[in-house]
């Protein structure tokens, strides 16, 4: 968000306030000629303001259905999946991320103005069925990543002799 052309010391004073307080501020909006909440905070020395949900929006985690209820994990599983995180962490950077489907409507409308009619195929695989074996799963996503897991080395017993 940024002020009016008049507004910039209410803008800085509000800034400056979130900023030392740690808190944030809480606003009602109209978006489409529908209320909304939205929260104020401050971001890089900007103000910026996220919708939210009104509580009656947002499901009980009691009617959230499908939920599994405690399985027991295998250790050998969870060392696997953790791993496997471990690996895929790297810097959050955003401008690696796009709208692939603003980018390809945006395509679409300039073609349209061209004047070439266009018709357009997803080439999109299908998303694969249930995977029923996690540790095959999780085993394919580490070799997938090429990053090899450290072997370890277990010392080997010595026989006794008496």
């Amino acid at each position: 968000m940024s002020p009016d052309t008049t507004g910039g010391k209410a803008y800085s004073l509000l800034r400056k306030t979130l900023e030392q307080s740690g808190k944030i501020g809480v606003a009602k909006i109209i978006i489409r000629s529908k209320e909304q909440l939205a929260v104020v905070r401050v971001y890089k020395d900007t103000l910026v303001m996220e919708t939210i949900h009104f509580p009656d929006e947002v499901r009980s985690t009691a009617d959230v259905p499908n939920i599994p209820s405690e399985e027991t994990v295998v250790q050998k599983e969870l060392d696997t999946a953790l791993l496997l995180v471990d690996q895929l962490t790297t810097a959050f950077t955003p401008e690696k991320y796009t709208d692939e489907y603003r980018t390809a409507l945006m395509e679409l409308i300039e073609e349209k103005k061209a004047g070439n009619n266009t018709v357009s195929v997803s080439d999109k695989q299908p998303l694969p069925d249930n995977v029923t074996d996690l540790m095959s799963a999780l085993q394919a996503s580490l070799d997938k990543t090429g990053k090899k897991k450290k072997p370890t080395t277990r010392k080997k017993k010595v026989a006794k002799t008496s």
